[in-house]
């Protein structure tokens, strides 16, 4: 088993836990203690310089199932004010007509 941190918001305190199976679309984690976790929550490996973005699908008592979710740098740049929507690019080309 493999140590690592669950990141469940930005502001909360990071919870330890072991990754008793990983595998390319998810893991399977059990936490130390009976921490109350959302949804949806980063999982690093290597203290933060890499997360993964995590959906809990199942938990029993101090076991946990997870799926990897999109990349968070792909996250952070969907949500990014800079960035420009296709179908807003598609209409803003129509008004020229």
């Amino acid at each position: 088993m493999t140590a690592a941190k669950i990141i469940a918001s930005p502001h909360s305190p990071l919870y330890a836990c072991l990754v008793r199976d990983v595998s390319t679309f998810g893991a399977g984690l059990e936490i130390l203690g009976a921490a109350t976790l959302p949804g949806i929550f980063e999982l690093t490996f290597d203290s933060a310089r890499t997360v993964r973005v995590c959906r809990l699908i199942w938990r029993d008592s101090e076991c946990m199932g997870v799926q990897f979710s999109v990349p968070k740098l792909v996250v952070d740049l969907l949500n990014s004010h800079h960035l420009r929507r296709p179908d807003r690019l598609a209409l803003q080309h129509n008004r020229n007509y």
